[in-house]
Formats: structure tokens, C-alpha cells, sequence
């Protein structure tokens, strides 16, 4: 379990003065990182994480109710004793229980965000609220440097792209329905690749596997909103100024990669090299009618065989599950696009689609990209069969094959999945 700042602390004192040689204390972190925590810790962190979060609530849901009724002054009180007592109270708590200070300075970073709102409110500062989330992004680093906590680290890589997609919110609110949605998805998604990537494999690294978490839940919507908000697809627009446009993707693709730059280092090429993979699928979604052209699913397929790549080469778990919903997704996509161009061989490519990543499951080992090809091969087929086959034959005829495909194919389909699957597990071993 990692060592407590305060038992570092004096390691440093007691260094400093001689009464600890530097290998007796290396030795004493050695021996606390190495120790294990006891087992059945779920219950605390449970019960720690309720607790902060039904405190948070309760104290906020106070204030509002009784909001209107204080005056000014007490108002300001509320806000300063509100935002300073949680972190007071970890203080005195870290001495005694490590995780009840780590939860309620997280209780007190949060809250701040309440405050600076609230003060705004109070003394009728001008309105700009990323202003506003810039100054509690700040608080939260602030805590991070000052306590090296996990929750902090967190809140300061949610707060932090919170604040600088406002910026662009606000810069941009007059030119919806152009590409100014489209910049800040391919920055989102971009950055939710740096996010998972920044966790460090193999090690017990708490703030990487939070903020890795955070990655994984804000990429597919980034991702699919990349797509749909093209300039494409609005019957109206206003035109993004050209020197908003050029900053707005200076920012989108280089920010991510410099941010994964000191931490994975020489990896961070990969980084790099998914920025202008990104803006080439924000091309392609925004000057070529996916209906009537192969190019977009072809694109989403490779992504996601690209991203599964990434996943195997880094033993990263987090991208192989993104690569697999990834897949799906394209599938879904290349099945839209060949029912919409009303063309067997369209059909084809999409089952050979299938065929391909099925096999790059069987070369690579991973039974769960057998599976999904697998499961979308037989979608396909289904699909097909739906848009071009049954409204040719009379009812009955129609629900005989429905049924024949059903048995048949599913049989076939199992018996070629656990055949791939030996194949696979033979490749692994």
C-alpha cells in the first residue's frame, strides 16, 4: 500500500537530521509500498464513498432551501466555513484514518465549486462561468500538489478540459451547427485516448486508474458526436471564422498529445499519431454522405482495429472493450450504409468485415473479438435478410426461412465460434 504523506514526512525530518540513514529510511518505503492492505476493504471504501457524496448532497440541498432567507453577509459566511471546514476536518482525520481525509477533501474541493458559484451569485460578478470553473479547476490542483490524493488528481482532470470546453463554448455559441461542435469532440475523444493511456500497467496506480475510468465513459460519446455533428448533416450554418476554426484544431489534436508526452514518453507517438486519424474521420463525416459511401464505415472499422492493436501491444484492457463497442458500432454503420445502397456485394463487405476481425481475434488470442464478429456476422445476415429477402416471399414462406436461418445458422455460427476459439487459445498458449 503506498506510503501516508505523513509518515514521509517524517522519514524526511528524521533523514534530515541524522537520526535515519537515507537506506534505513529507502527501506522503510520499500516495506510500506510493498505491504498489502488488509482484505475486505470494499466495505470502507463503500461506505467512505456513499458518505461523502450523501453529506455533499444533504449540505448543498440545505443551503438552497434556506438560501433566500440569509442575508448577504451570512451568505458569504456560509460559503467560506462550507468550502474550508471539509478540508479542516481531513486535516484533523489524516492522523487517524488515511481515507476518511482523502474523502473529505474530496467532499471540500467539491464543495468550493459551490462556493465560487455562490459567491459569484452574491456579489453579482459578471457572468462568464468558465471563469468559474477555471478558478475551482485550480482549487482542485492546488489539493492535488499540496495532498497528492487520488480524488484530487481526478477532479483536476475533470475540471481542467471541463473549463477549456467552456472556453470554446462561449467563444463559439454563435456559430452552431458548423464545425465548432465537431473541434471539441475530436478534442474530447482525443483526450480520452491520452486519459486511458496515462495509466501505468502492472502498478497499483489509483489516480491512473480513475482518471483511465474517465476516459473510457467520455470516448464513445465523443466519438459518435464527432461523427453526427458535421457541417454535413445541418440544413442550416453560420460559418466559423477561419482563425477560430485553425486554433480551435490546434488545440483539439495538439493538446492531448503533449499531455501524454511527459508521462508515456517514447509511446507517446501513439498519441501523435491518432490526432490525424481523428481529423481525417471529421473530414470524412463532414463532406461525404455516409449514406452513399463506403469511406466513413471502412474508416470506423479501422479504428477500431487500430485501437484493439493499441490495446494488445500495451496490455491495456480499457481500449480492447472501447475497440470492441467500437467495432460494433462501425458494423451497425456499414450495415446502414449497404441497406441504403440496395447492393448484395455491399452486403459482402460487411460479412467480410466480420470474417477479418474474427480472424484477428484467432491471431492475437482474444476470444472476445471472435465473439463480436461472431455476433455481428450473424446480425448481418439477419439484417440482409430483413431488407432485401423477405419482403419478396409470401408470409408463411418468409417465416419458414426466418426460421431455418434461426436453427441452421445459429448452429453453423456456434460450432465456427468454438472452433476460433480453440484456434485462439492454441495461439495464446
Amino acid at each position: 500500500m503506498p506510503i501516508s504523506p505523513k509518515l514521509e514526512k517524517k522519514l524526511s525530518e528524521w533523514t534530515a537530521a541524522g537520526a535515519l540513514d537515507v537506506g534505513s529510511a529507502q527501506r522503510v518505503r520499500d516495506y510500506e509500498n510493498a505491504r498489502v492492505e488488509p482484505r475486505f476493504r470494499w466495505p470502507i471504501i463503500i461506505a467512505l464513498a456513499f458518505g461523502a457524496l450523501l453529506m455533499g448532497a444533504g449540505i448543498l440541498l440545505f443551503i438552497a432551501a434556506h438560501w433566500d432567507d440569509l442575508s448577504p453577509s451570512s451568505r458569504f459566511a456560509l460559503v467560506l466555513v462550507m468550502t474550508a471546514g471539509f478540508h479542516v476536518a481531513g486535516a484533523f482525520a489524516a492522523e487517524k484514518f488515511e481515507k476518511l481525509a482523502i474523502a473529505l477533501h474530496a467532499i471540500g474541493t467539491v464543495t468550493l465549486g459551490a462556493g465560487i458559484f455562490l459567491a459569484g451569485q452574491i456579489f453579482n460578478l459578471e457572468e462568464h462561468w468558465p471563469g468559474g470553473v477555471m478558478l475551482w479547476a485550480l482549487g482542485a490542483w492546488i489539493a492535488w500538489f499540496i495532498r497528492r490524493d487520488w480524488t484530487q488528481a481526478l477532479l483536476a482532470a475533470i475540471l481542467t478540459p471541463w473549463w477549456l470546453a467552456g472556453e470554446w463554448m462561449v467563444a463559439t455559441q454563435r456559430h452552431h451547427g458548423n464545425s465548432a461542435e465537431q473541434i471539441l469532440a475530436a478534442g474530447i475523444a482525443l483526450l480520452s485516448l491520452a486519459y486511458i493511456s496515462l495509466r501505468k500497467t502492472g502498478e497499483r496506480d489509483l489516480a491512473g486508474r480513475a482518471i483511465s475510468a474517465v476516459g473510457c465513459v467520455a470516448f464513445l460519446p465523443a466519438a459518435v458526436t464527432l461523427i453526427l455533428e458535421s457541417p454535413f448533416r445541418w440544413w442550416w450554418s453560420n460559418p466559423l471564422p477561419s482563425n477560430l476554426r485553425l486554433m480551435g484544431w490546434t488545440g483539439a489534436l495538439l493538446l492531448p498529445a503533449l499531455l501524454a508526452l511527459p508521462f508515456r514518453r517514447a509511446k507517446a507517438w501513439m498519441n501523435a499519431v491518432a490526432a490525424p486519424w481523428v481529423f481525417l474521420g471529421s473530414y470524412l463525416a463532414g463532406f461525404i454522405a455516409i449514406e452513399k459511401n463506403a469511406v466513413l464505415p471502412i474508416w470506423a472499422v479501422s479504428t477500431a482495429a487500430l485501437m484493439m492493436a493499441w490495446g494488445i501491444a500495451e496490455e491495456r484492457r480499457e481500449l480492447r472493450i472501447l475497440a470492441q463497442f467500437a467495432f460494433g458500432f462501425a458494423a451497425v454503420d456499414a450495415m446502414v450504409w449497404a441497406n441504403d445502397s440496395k447492393s448484395f456485394f455491399a452486403f459482402l463487405v460487411c460479412l467480410a468485415g466480420c470474417v477479418a476481425w474474427c480472424w484477428y481475434g484467432t491471431r492475437y488470442g482474444q476470444k472476445a473479438m471472435i465473439n463480436g464478429g461472431i455476433a455481428m456476422f450473424g446480425v448481418t445476415v439477419m439484417f440482409f435478410y430483413f431488407s432485401s429477402i423477405m419482403d419478396k416471399m409470401d408470409r408463411s414462406l418468409s417465416l419458414i426461412g426466418l426460421g431455418l436461418l434461426f436453427l441452421l445458422g445459429g448452429w453453423f455460427l456456434e460450432k465456427t465460434r468454438r472452433r476460433l476459439v480453440a484456434m485462439a487459445k492454441g495461439a495464446g498458449a
